[in-house]
């Protein structure tokens, strides 16, 4: 988005908004890029950092939670959501850190969905496989990865994103128990989850109510991102409405 660092300069981007926003969430590209950052993008994310500090808005992060190690870089998870190359967390924490910011806020990009379920029904894409892991290697893998960020910033809040809605079968109880699983390793709850919907897909209301319950039980807060470029006088009242 070419005006996007001007959201940081010009407060006029933000009349409407300002007094509503609570947190803001970076992907961690560009500027939280997993490498040292040049000079001219430090200076970008700072201006960033400074601007929501001083207006009291938080930082969240979404980036991949699970960094890729030993064999897998040789054969699998490059370029898979939800994965990285070995060091790419602290790279991030360093670079928020150094910018004077906080993260208090982590969002993970769909680690479950790509290494744990497309993974197990045989995806493969020439230059894009993911690794196969079972849930208790997916708990360790992203609590490691956890364990990097609160080693700067304790109090980061942890949540996950999943485009929960295209689960089959027995994979919402799988990802229940994945979750079960990821707080042992973590030593904490996993305090969101967002379910990345796109409306296109009409059948999205099969797995919204009975994961909304599960995680209910777990005192896990539900979210939806809605996902079209839709513009429907019939279809939005009805999400509202759900």
């Amino acid at each position: 988005v070419t005006d996007f660092s001007q959201l940081f300069t010009d407060i006029g981007y933000w009349q409407n908004t300002l007094n509503n926003t609570q947190i803001f969430k970076f992907y961690s590209q560009p500027w939280l890029h997993y490498q040292k950052l040049p000079q001219s993008e430090k200076d970008r994310l700072i201006t960033a950092v400074n601007f929501l500090k001083a207006n009291k808005i938080a930082i969240a992060l979404e980036f991949p939670a699970i960094e890729r190690t030993g064999d897998e870089l040789k054969i699998c998870g490059r370029g898979v959501e939800g994965t990285m190359k070995t060091g790419a967390a602290q790279l991030v924490v360093s670079n928020i850190k150094e910018a004077g910011g906080i993260i208090d806020f982590i969002a993970m990009d769909e680690p479950f969905f790509y290494s744990r379920y497309l993974a197990s029904t045989g995806y493969f894409h020439p230059t894009n496989k993911p690794c196969l892991y079972s849930n208790d290697q997916l708990a360790t893998a992203i609590a490691n990865t956890i364990r990097i960020v609160r080693s700067e910033f304790p109090s980061v809040v942890v949540g996950d994103i999943e485009p929960l809605y295209l689960l089959k079968g027995t994979a919402i109880q799988d990802y229940v128990s994945f979750i079960d699983k990821l707080e042992v390793q973590m030593g904490s709850q996993l305090a969101f989850v967002h379910d990345d919907i796109s409306l296109i897909d009409q059948e999205w209301k099969k797995t919204v109510h009975p994961l909304w319950l599960l995680l209910k039980e777990r005192n896990i807060a539900y979210g939806v991102i809605w996902n079209s470029n839709i513009n429907d006088p019939v279809l939005i009242p009805q999400i509202k409405e759900y």
